[in-house]
């Protein structure tokens, strides 16, 4: 058994009767949870589920996916989420790429399937088992299995936006989990009395810290649905939470609607920020909210395990307009150099690199991504992040952007070529362009503009059909045709004209 689940069930059976989630109006101990994992473990065993296989999890956070993710690490399994807000063709695309051999599905998400009962036997062909995990309803079984593809000491399979317009998967194993836990709770230590608010959907990262934040210390786990992320301050004040974390649009969102008023959230001690740049001003309102709370920002791309660096802000300083990503984990390596891989002066602009036991072994299935995205240096193995930052001896390093067109919104992260991809299929159009707008002045992002080249056609058709192949948050929320592209002196499109031309129109 690895190091990080023997911590995992030791915590388990040291706080047997402690409360480890709480979920609506449900709550369960250590104990309760454990039992029931072990028992849908038993059925996903008895099904065929090996060590090295992958689990798909589709839900909308209700107990049942908690207990499945328990479940299939039980197993020596590999858990793979799905996202409820995906469109189907995209959650097809996950489960089959990922070769999962299993899906467990929660009863919220059961009638999501049924609505488009054209495609569930497709969705199915190759699963070894589906089953409704909330009742252990098996709607299907079928032994001819036709990937055997394994990931041996694996974890999970988080699926990100990928550049060729399909997503792509990048696995992370017990290991990497066990380096970055390590350090986490080192350096912010959780304890059994606290209870840790879950804002984040199971498909991005920043969940298995809430998960594992709580569950490796005996502390609670306060799932906050989907659909109450405005009410997450109410959250906090009913189960009298402790420890935060979210992406900085959740706190813009609550400052947006003035659902975070001042002190709303006095019994905060720990929040953690991750996901997007947090800007000054949403830090201070997170303090506001949360005056009793050290607030901390953490970075990392999903190839280095959820976060690499972490600064606790020291409000009392002069801050730069974006909070500083800080320092690395202890043990985890980050340099910024220049387009010769080359380690820029200390001060100086240059695109992060990233290597230590945090980093993924490389993309599920995809050599050729990861020729483009790792490379050896000295004989150790450096991720390139694609961000840009320096170094700044009060604050360590200080985020400044991207180099390429990758950006994120709400914390997710978007190639806005998978953008492009899906508009260029929905318009019939090949000279097309996405881009970021609008956004203020320290880059939050806050939508995309798509441009076609072209006679103007049928807005809401060619929305209709990205929705179809994209999640809600990937779709333009406006299409702007031009009889011409603007280009620059090279012959590639200018983006910053286009970004001109969406703001006199916005405007």
């Amino acid at each position: 058994m690895s190091t990080f689940l023997t911590k995992v069930l030791h915590a388990f059976k040291e706080h047997a009767n402690r409360t480890a989630l709480i979920c609506g109006k449900q709550k369960f101990t250590y104990e309760e949870l454990l039992t029931k994992a072990k028992e849908l473990s038993k059925t996903l065993v008895d099904s065929g589920i090996k060590p090295g296989d992958r689990v798909a999890i589709f839900g909308e956070r209700s107990q049942a996916d908690y207990i499945g993710i328990l479940a299939t690490l039980l197993c020596d399994a590999s858990y793979v989420p799905l996202n409820s807000q995906f469109p189907i063709d995209r959650i097809e695309y996950v489960l089959r790429k990922s070769g999962s051999k299993a899906l467990l599905i929660d009863s919220l998400c059961k009638d999501l399937l049924q609505n488009d009962h054209h495609k569930i036997n497709d969705l199915f062909s190759s699963l070894r088992l589906a089953m409704y995990s909330d009742t252990s309803e098996i709607i299907h079984h079928n032994v001819a299995v036709n990937i055997d593809s394994y990931f041996p000491g694996g974890a999970y399979i988080m699926f990100t936006s990928g550049t060729t317009g399909q997503p792509k998967g990048v696995p992370i194993t017990l290991s990497n989990l066990d380096a970055y836990f390590t350090s986490v709770l080192a350096l912010y230590p959780i304890y059994p009395e606290d209870i840790v608010v879950n804002t984040c959907d199971l498909s991005f990262d920043v969940s298995v810290h809430e998960v594992f934040c709580a569950w490796l210390s005996g502390a609670a786990l306060c799932v906050i649905p989907r659909k109450y992320a405005l009410l997450a301050s109410r959250y906090v004040k009913q189960h009298q939470a402790t420890v935060w974390s979210s992406v900085p649009s959740v706190i813009s969102l609550g400052k947006n609607s003035k659902m975070l008023p001042a002190n709303s959230m006095e019994s905060i001690r720990l929040g953690f920020f991750c996901g997007e740049a947090l800007s000054k001003e949403t830090a201070q309102f997170f303090k506001d909210a949360a005056p009793n709370a050290t607030a901390v920002n953490i970075y990392g791309p999903t190839e280095a395990t959820i976060s690499f660096t972490h600064y606790a802000i020291d409000f009392s300083k002069e801050l730069p307009p974006i909070i500083p990503i800080g320092i690395p984990y202890p043990g985890q390596l980050l340099r910024a150099v220049d387009s010769n891989n080359l380690e820029v002066n200390q001060g100086d602009l240059g695109e992060l690199l990233q290597a230590g036991s945090q980093l993924t072994q490389g993309y599920w299935q995809s050599p050729e991504i990861d020729v483009e995205k790792f490379v050896v240096l000295n004989n150790e193995r450096w991720y390139r992040t694609g961000d840009l930052a320096k170094w700044d001896d009060q604050f360590g390093y200080c985020y400044m952007g991207r180099a390429d067109r990758q950006i994120k919104i709400k914390g997710y992260r978007i190639e806005l070529q998978d953008c492009e991809a899906a508009l260029r299929t929905a318009t019939g159009v090949d000279l097309v362009c996405v881009i970021p707008w609008p956004k203020n002045d320290v880059g939050e992002i806050f939508g995309l503009v798509g441009f076609i080249c072209g006679q103007e056609s049928n807005v809401n058709s060619i929305t209709a059909k990205m929705k179809d192949a994209l999640p809600g948050y990937m779709v333009p929320d406006k299409l702007i045709f031009l009889e011409e592209f603007p280009f620059n002196i090279n012959g590639k499109v200018d983006y910053k004209k286009l970004e001109n031309s969406a703001i006199k129109i916005w405007s």
